[in-house]
């Protein structure tokens, strides 16, 4: 049976615009087209297989609404894995502020961390046996690997697991559709699967919403 997700993903990557802007409340603003969303997700999918993680694993994954956590949850589903937003994990994800993931769940290589200025060449400081993601992604290929496949639970949110169908059930048609920091994976996947596109912020105040709003043709 197809991974869902690498349908669902395949189908982003052919898009002509883009699939996924971000805001961040630094000013930053990352804009990804399919072809380069799928680049992303390939070169995440080949980190986590470096780090030996076999389907049917679960990552943490600790990002918050940061544009780097979809091409995390993609990479684990396409090798076969159930991202999470708890323990137990085999790996962690995590962004370098973002702490209480990254104490007491797992150690070693099994914990990348994830910058927090978007386009930072690596993580200073880097705990100890952990893999900097910065450093780390873009050394890999843009081409993935074969996608696994995926039978088991494929999101686990404050325990409740959803498989890839559950998760993608939605079919509604959907535009260009703002969502702000508590957007969780659910909801970003529902846009994406009804054929929108997400522009996503971590928490701008109103009046840069409404700009972003107008600039970004939401609606």
């Amino acid at each position: 049976m197809p991974n869902a997700f690498d349908v669902l993903l395949t189908d982003l990557a052919a898009r002509p615009g883009p699939v996924l802007t971000w805001y961040s409340t630094s000013g930053e603003r990352i804009d990804l087209t399919g072809r380069v969303f799928a680049q992303w997700i390939a070169k995440c999918s080949h980190l986590l297989t470096d780090l030996d993680l076999q389907p049917g694993e679960r990552v943490l994954v600790d990002l918050g609404p940061d544009w780097r956590a979809p091409l995390v949850w993609f990479a684990a589903w396409r090798n076969g894995l159930t991202v999470t937003d708890g323990a137990p994990a085999s790996a962690v994800v995590a962004r370098a502020d973002r702490r209480t993931a990254m104490t007491g769940v797992v150690t070693g290589d099994a914990l990348v961390v994830v910058p927090v200025a978007s386009l930072a060449r690596r993580v200073d400081p880097l705990p100890t046996g952990a893999t900097d993601f910065a450093a780390a992604v873009p050394a890999f290929p843009d081409q993935p690997a074969p996608a696994a496949d995926l039978s088991g639970p494929a999101l686990v949110l404050a325990g409740r697991s959803w498989t890839g169908t559950e998760v993608l059930a939605s079919s509604t048609r959907r535009g260009r559709e703002l969502v702000g920091p508590e957007a969780s994976a659910r909801d970003l996947l529902a846009i994406w699967s009804g054929g929108g596109s997400v522009v996503w912020h971590d928490g701008l105040d109103a009046t840069t919403v409404a700009r972003v709003t107008e600039t970004e043709s939401v609606g």
